[in-house]
């Protein structure tokens, strides 16, 4: 078929069905505030009399460029300011060391929970790519908080939590389904302040 004759021929059933349906579906997202999704949006829709499928629904919200709210709210860890000068790369984006201990790395993230949001801050050592010390707290922008290394106590200063023992093995001895238990030779994941 050419483009001609396809743009001289009659609408589908479906295209007609769109069509009317769209004004119908704009009318009951704005009834309901703006915040219906697909599913609820054909919930509305077929309370209203009018049989429409959620995937139709679905197609027609995007046609129409409109959505859902969504619940969860998106968390920005890194805010860059224009005004600010860049750190100089120390490791030149070279992320490998010769033995343990010659680099650490840092890596910030967060961990949403019922109460808000959690600020974690990994230090990790580049060679064997363990956790050497971890730091948590509500506020990333405290300056007591996540971020800040050092302050006295340990290798990584006060407040850090450090890493100790060997390695966790790769799967529990036999005749545990657990990790075995804080008593036993073999634990390697105890944490100590």
């Amino acid at each position: 078929m050419s483009t001609w004759t396809a743009k001289r021929r009659a609408p589908s059933a479906r295209a007609l069905r769109d069509a009317q349906m769209m004004p119908l579906l704009l009318v009951l997202w704005q009834a309901n505030y703006c915040v219906y999704g697909s599913r609820k949006l054909q919930i509305a829709a077929r309370r209203a009399g009018h049989g429409i499928g959620r995937d139709q629904v679905g197609r027609l919200m995007r046609q129409l460029w409109i959505r859902g709210v969504k619940r969860t709210k998106k968390v920005n860890l890194t805010g860059t300011d224009p005004a600010a000068t860049r750190p100089g790369d120390l490791v030149e984006r070279d992320f490998t060391a010769d033995a343990p201990n010659r680099l650490w790395v840092a890596d910030l993230t967060h961990v949403a929970a019922w109460s808000g949001v959690a600020y974690v801050c990994f230090i990790t050592d580049a060679f064997s790519r363990r956790i050497v010390g971890w730091r948590g707290g509500a506020d990333k922008k405290n300056p007591k908080g996540v971020g800040r290394v050092g302050g006295g106590g340990g290798p990584l200063g006060a407040g850090w939590v450090v890493w100790g023992g060997p390695p966790p093995p790769r799967r529990p001895p036999s005749g545990f389904s657990c990790p075995p238990p804080p008593a036993s030779p073999r634990c390697g994941g105890c944490v100590r302040r």
